[in-house]
């Protein structure tokens, strides 16, 4: 259950957001995290702050809620990985028609993919798009796609 907060909580939470938190630092006006937690950067303006973590929940929002899911089909957003990886841009197709063949394997439809290079602490990583089955288990979905793209050789079919 979301609970709005009071406007003392809202008032606080402009207060942090304008003084830091005593160490000089800007708090995210979404998720309220400073810069010593984990969310990436943070980038400010006038009165309003938002940290990486929550640009990639918008940036998928956005990217969902602009697209419109095939008749028996649902919107589903995921990451392939969060570890360090390199993309390089010969790469790209290659890896456009794998993840292609991964969601049409698996009864689904690729609406895209986005890939963010991390610098530093901050990792690379790649969040696909699909329309998928309604009513399938998102996550035996996401885990079966990831490791169809990257083991294929587990899921070829052999022919008797």
């Amino acid at each position: 259950m979301h609970i709005n907060p009071s406007f003392g909580e809202r008032v606080r939470g402009a207060l942090r957001l304008l003084k830091g938190r005593g160490d000089d630092a800007v708090v995210c006006s979404f998720c309220g995290e400073d810069r010593h937690a984990n969310v990436g950067n943070i980038v400010s303006g006038p009165g309003v702050a938002i940290c990486g973590a929550c640009v990639d929940i918008a940036m998928n929002w956005k990217t969902l809620a602009s697209a419109k899911p095939d008749e028996g089909k649902e919107l589903d957003s995921f990451p392939l990985f969060e570890h360090p990886a390199s993309l390089l841009p010969e790469s790209r197709a290659t890896l456009n028609d794998l993840i292609e063949d991964c969601a049409a394997e698996l009864s689904s439809s690729l609406i895209g993919w986005s890939y963010a290079r991390g610098y530093g602490d901050f990792t690379d990583g790649i969040s696909v798009f699909v329309q998928r089955p309604q009513g399938a288990n998102g996550q035996v979905y996401q885990q079966t796609f990831t490791r169809m793209l990257f083991w294929p050789s587990q899921f070829k079919k052999t022919s008797s």
